[in-house]
């Protein structure tokens, strides 16, 4: 179901975006996937050094943010550290590879792209979840003293941040797609084809005539 607005010339969808703050959804979709791959680089530079902090216990990252009373339940922070090691690695990776699909259309066409797009869209949402998920347990934790010493406060409002930025991304990202797909159907992609053609069958299936009462028979 696709929510609608009415404009002068007709009914179109709020939703996939026709562009993004007054850009079209292709820069939109570069700027975004540039300030990912710069985000994800940042938070993969905190989850190194916290690992190494674990690694040797004298590194100290801030002196209000001692970190020795997390011995007692280490498995789960360590655990949290390399899932988001290997995530924000991974994302960082799908990024760069979208940029450069992006601003090297000569040797990347639409269905290249396309195919990232949709591989950097399923990435982010895994990401979201999962980065939600380690937030909420690594803050609770925290407790209050997360907003007391100046490395936990800037590390709760930059995750709060590239939250939010990557859940307006995410829609961005996936507007482009939904447009080169639109594209390549003009194209004949033989993908984007064969779902429209499967979409067309299952809606003929689903023919108006099942729901109405039938008619009375002469005994």
């Amino acid at each position: 179901m696709v929510w609608l607005i009415r404009r002068k010339d007709g009914v179109s969808p709020i939703f996939p975006l026709r562009g993004c703050f007054c850009l079209d959804n292709r820069l939109g979709c570069f700027i975004s996937t540039i300030t990912t791959a710069i985000s994800s680089a940042i938070s993969w530079i905190f989850v190194v050094l916290d690992l190494v902090t674990w690694a040797i216990p004298d590194f100290v990252i801030d002196p209000q943010f001692p970190t020795y009373w997390r011995i007692r339940f280490w498995k789960g922070f360590i655990l949290c550290d390399i899932f988001m090691f290997f995530a924000n690695l991974i994302l960082l990776i799908m990024s760069v590879i979208v940029i450069v699909a992006i601003s090297w259309p000569a040797r990347y066409r639409l269905y290249h792209l396309k195919s990232y797009l949709r591989a950097w869209c399923i990435i982010m949402i895994l990401y979201q979840i999962a980065n939600l998920g380690v937030g909420v347990y690594t803050y609770s934790w925290y407790g209050l003293a997360a907003w007391r010493a100046p490395y936990l406060i800037f590390s709760v409002m930059y995750f709060i941040v590239c939250y939010v930025l990557y859940v307006g991304f995410l829609i961005v990202g996936y507007s482009y797609y939904s447009e080169i797909r639109l594209a390549l159907v003009g194209e004949g992609d033989p993908e984007v084809l064969q779902e429209i053609n499967f979409l067309s069958g299952a809606a003929s299936t689903m023919s108006p005539h099942i729901y109405t009462f039938p008619q009375n028979q002469k005994i």
